[in-house]
């Protein structure tokens, strides 16, 4: 039987003819040429419990010397790999994101109105007070000093040297090739970057007494930032949400464009964006970056090991309801991916193995590219998805797994009435067949495969033969 591609990305095109493909809580692995198939999609690790930190929501990560810091509700606290909590300072205003870099034995934290610190030598917590400290989106630090930007300014300021709770009058900067406000700094492998409503600039450190840091002899790149918080550092590249609502990676002093059009017509559709964010994590190979979307209740992901393939992300509750992914950000500790609840005080660490967000069920569904029938009627006698089979549990759900298949007929705007069950094979029968037959007729159909199912997940390849009415 002829190969049918299967959904290895989300790429809902302006005309659903085109393209009405979508991959949600799985993500695409390219193979080499001798397997199976080019590409395989696997589904998206689920969470474990690790600790829990205050009532949530967790709005920031941080790894630091071996222990871990966590900005949950308007607290900060330590925890370390035996998840031992403890509370380290509140009066941290808000719920959404922070901003948290530190130099070894300091960290420092930023809210949009107010600053931080904890000192570990010391173990004390404190806001920062200083006159000459302001409001800011994003803190980073960078040869020994902490650098923010003074929010609504074109200007950023600096710490004293090694100390987050100490500024001097003079200590600040502004953005000198525009005028526009600089909405995020960020220490980019050395470099200080300045991320503004319309422009970036870099700056780097000359020693020089008056202000160590002056603008390097490099073009102004001509391109802006969304939101404060809409970038990340990974695989030694920058990336960030432009104002244009483009999804760029900063190579040098140029924005290379790694988002897609059916994504950017996505997030054309948003009314507000400048609450997103971003993080990242990695996860067997994969460099995942997460880009959420608070207003419109989306989430994406970019995987940049798989060629900048986009997927989404979606949690449901205990009542089946569609919601964003639960995830507010991630770091790297002890070892594992650890994660912060956007719904609860709960730090999660990703597990393979694990088939559900907090408890919570995760969904994988798999919206194939739509097969059409190049102006002819086509019957479908059979169709057939290869996935891991012989996966079901000893005992309760998933001890007979099961693969959920429906179809639309006309470009992703309705679905069929009937959904159609087939088992992947409960333990061991590792030579079960997941075939549909008596499909009916097309002139294009847009297959959609689903699994709620707590097993593993793998679809390796689909196909079907086609007869052609005439």
């Amino acid at each position: 039987m002829p190969d049918v591609q299967i959904a290895t990305q989300s790429y809902r095109s302006a005309s659903k003819r085109l393209s009405v493909q979508r991959l949600i809580n799985g993500y695409a692995e390219p193979q080499p040429g001798d397997a199976k198939s080019a590409v395989a999609v696997f589904g998206a690790p689920g969470i474990d419990e690790f600790t829990t930190c205050g009532t949530g929501p967790v709005r920031g990560l941080y790894e630091m010397g071996g222990a871990a810091y966590a900005v949950s509700g308007q607290s900060l606290y330590s925890f370390d790999s035996g998840g031992t909590v403890s509370l380290l300072g509140s009066g941290i205003a808000g719920i959404g994101p922070v901003s948290i870099d530190g130099s070894g034995f300091e960290v420092a934290l930023v809210n949009g109105s107010q600053g931080f610190t904890y000192n570990v030598a010391s173990a004390t917590f404190a806001q920062t007070t200083d006159a000459d400290f302001y409001p800011a989106n994003t803190i980073a630090f960078i040869d020994g000093y902490f650098a923010s930007d003074r929010l609504g300014t074109n200007q950023f300021i600096l710490s004293d040297l090694y100390d987050a709770t100490a500024y001097s009058a003079l200590s600040y900067a502004s953005a000198e090739s525009s005028p526009d406000d600089i909405k995020s700094v960020v220490n980019d492998l050395g470099i200080l970057t300045l991320l503004g409503e319309k422009t970036i600039e870099r700056w780097v450190n000359t020693g020089a007494l008056s202000f160590p840091f002056q603008r390097a002899q490099s073009p102004t790149t001509p391109r802006g930032i969304a939101a404060a918080l809409a970038h990340v550092k990974e695989d030694n590249g920058l990336y960030f949400i432009g104002e244009d609502r483009v999804f760029y990676r900063l190579s040098g002093v140029t924005p290379v464009r790694v988002s897609t059009h059916a994504v950017e017509d996505e997030w054309e559709k948003y009314g507000v964006i400048d609450d997103a964010f971003c993080f990242t994590w990695g996860h067997n190979g994969h460099k995942f970056i997460t880009t959420k979307f608070p207003t419109a209740g989306k989430v994406w992901m970019c995987d940049i090991a798989a060629g900048h393939r986009w997927h989404e992300r979606l949690t449901y509750d205990a009542s089946g309801i569609e919601a964003p992914w639960r995830v507010n950000c991630a770091m790297g500790a002890f070892g594992q991916v650890l994660v912060g609840d956007a719904n609860s005080g709960k730090i999660g660490v990703l597990n393979h193995d694990t088939f559900t967000d907090f408890g919570e069920t995760v969904e994988m569904t798999l919206v194939f590219p739509t097969i059409h029938g190049d102006g002819k009627r086509v019957f479908m006698p059979e169709f057939e998805i290869e996935v891991e089979t012989g996966v079901g549990l000893g005992s309760g759900q998933g001890s007979d797994p099961q693969y959920m298949l429906d179809w639309s007929d006309d470009g992703g705007r309705t679905w069929s009435a009937a959904q159609f069950w087939q088992s992947a094979g409960a333990m061991g029968k590792f030579k079960t067949r997941l075939r549909w037959l008596r499909l009916g007729s097309f002139y294009e159909r847009t297959m959609r495969l689903r699994i709620t199912d707590p097993v593993k997940r793998a679809v390796l390849k689909a196909r079907c033969p086609r007869i052609y009415a005439g």
